[in-house]
């Protein structure tokens, strides 16, 4: 359990997250199918039509029905009716749930996306070896490991530069996971997991799954109430280990380390963990090709040396977002929390407001920000646009770019605004100022040319954003 500072700490941040403008309508379809498939009244029909929402979803519970577990005729399965009528509403819940966590987060950056990928991986590792190991309920199992790294995908996503942080402290210091996490979150990852998930209702078995399993030395049966976390904890393991760490060069080492690690408790061998590796990247590698994801570029090595080079984030994140405003596909708010996330993380930047200009009153403040107390600053942040607003009026009615950090200047007015070190973008939109990014940070030095260019991109794609939902 986290201490009471910990526990303050991880309430802070889960309730960052649930207020993030993207997480209400996906927790109402999940929460949805929970009910649908709990209900004593539920029926076929209405589960069929919340999968057929989300076509990944729909090919995955289509597979699952096809396999000799549920398929004892032969004969293909060719509707999603047909395949919830035979698999049962639990299965249904189990596969519905654990793909429509998949379809929300692989849409992100490359980074989480990745991450998205490694847990399907985990997932077929755990439905696999549940099968194969006699688990009499291997979709739960999957649901499972599709949620074990649930903590790691919100910080990656919602707090990327703690995620970036953690990887360092890693790497350079050579840290294990837990205590990196405990160093720059104050908790642990399955900390935040857990918490997500009772928010969201899921089973119990999700929750508990989160803890660390300890291998012992007693032979667990599949009806032994610690048999699905250890499936659970394997299947994490073996993705850890084959796709995450350099470890032993050769394949058939990672796998004896994973045999010893389990044999007391599940009596795996070799051969059944090539069998379930085998069979899960095949079920992996159809799942990401007809969703067009490559599985061949994990990019967590890459990640970890680009965040120790200092190297400036965003150009990937700026290309993404602009393909996403081309299309349409995008929610206004989630997109510029995004933009203000990566701007946090060029500076690295303490907090990132994004402001709007009120024409009534004519007037800008703030409305959305990121970072440790930007509500105080989005409160401050509010000025008329005329010479009485100061330094960051004239900035904006000039739809100039203003640079302060380490100067002696408007110290009077940084100090009323508590932004000592600062930069202020304008948004412009077919030559009206629409808003401004605005971010600040104690650290005087200045801002590298690399970053403050890509700050400057970031500014023209909440332009973009802002131009496209106005039409």
């Amino acid at each position: 359990m986290p201490s009471e500072r910990a526990d303050e700490a991880l309430q802070r941040r889960l309730q960052d997250i649930l207020s993030r403008p993207d997480l209400p309508a996906f927790s109402h379809h999940i929460q949805q199918i929970l009910a649908y498939a709990s209900g004593e009244s539920a029926s076929v029909r209405q589960v069929t039509e919340v999968v057929l929402r989300e076509y990944s979803v729909s090919l995955r519970l289509l597979r699952a029905a096809n396999s000799p577990l549920y398929n004892r005729s032969g004969r293909p399965i060719l509707s999603v009716a047909h395949a919830a009528s035979l698999m049962g509403m639990q299965a249904i819940r189990d596969v519905a749930a654990g793909m429509m966590l998949f379809e929300h987060f692989r849409k992100r950056s490359p980074g989480v996306r990745e991450l998205m990928v490694l847990s399907l991986l985990s997932a077929h590792h755990a439905r696999e070896a549940a099968e194969r190991l006699g688990f009499p309920r291997p979709e739960e199992a999957y649901l499972c490991g599709m949620f074990r790294n649930l903590g790691e995908i919100l910080i990656a996503c919602y707090s990327p530069a703690d995620y970036d942080r953690i990887l360092i402290e890693r790497k350079q210091a050579q840290m294990t996971e837990k205590v990196a996490c405990r160093k720059v979150l104050q908790f642990q990852y399955e900390d935040l997991a857990r918490r997500m998930v009772e928010h969201w209702g899921l089973p119990d078995s999700v929750k508990e799954c989160q803890r660390e399993f300890v291998p012992g030395m007693a032979r667990l049966g599949p009806a032994h109430r610690e048999f699905l976390h250890a499936v659970v904890s394997l299947g994490h393991s073996l993705t850890e280990a084959v796709y995450r760490t350099d470890g032993i060069p050769v394949p058939q080492g990672k796998l004896r380390a994973q045999r010893d690690a389990f044999a007391s408790s599940l009596g795996v061998t070799v051969e059944t963990l090539e069998r379930v590796l085998h069979t899960s990247l095949q079920e992996a590698q159809e799942t990401t090709r007809v969703l067009n994801i490559p599985l061949d570029t994990l990019r967590l090595k890459e990640q970890i040396q680009a965040a120790e080079r200092g190297d400036t984030p965003g150009q990937e994140a700026i290309e993404e977002w602009t393909r996403r405003i081309r299309g349409g596909e995008y929610d206004l708010n989630e997109l510029l929390r995004g933009v203000l996330e990566t701007v946090q993380k060029l500076g690295p930047f303490d907090r990132a407001l994004f402001a709007l200009v009120d024409a009534a009153t004519n007037t800008i403040q703030g409305r959305l920000g990121v970072g440790e107390d930007v509500d105080t600053l989005s409160r401050a942040f509010r000025f008329p646009l005329s010479l009485r607003g100061g330094p960051i009026a004239l900035s904006i009615m000039r739809k100039q770019d203003l640079f302060r950090f380490g100067h002696n200047e408007l110290t009077a007015f940084r100090e009323e605004l508590g932004a000592l070190n600062f930069a202020l973008c304008p948004v412009v939109v077919d030559g009206v100022v629409l808003g401004c990014l605005f971010c600040d940070r104690k650290n005087p030095a200045g801002l590298p040319s690399q970053s403050q260019k890509m700050l400057e991109g970031c500014r023209d794609v909440a332009a973009m954003a802002v131009k496209g939902k106005r039409g």
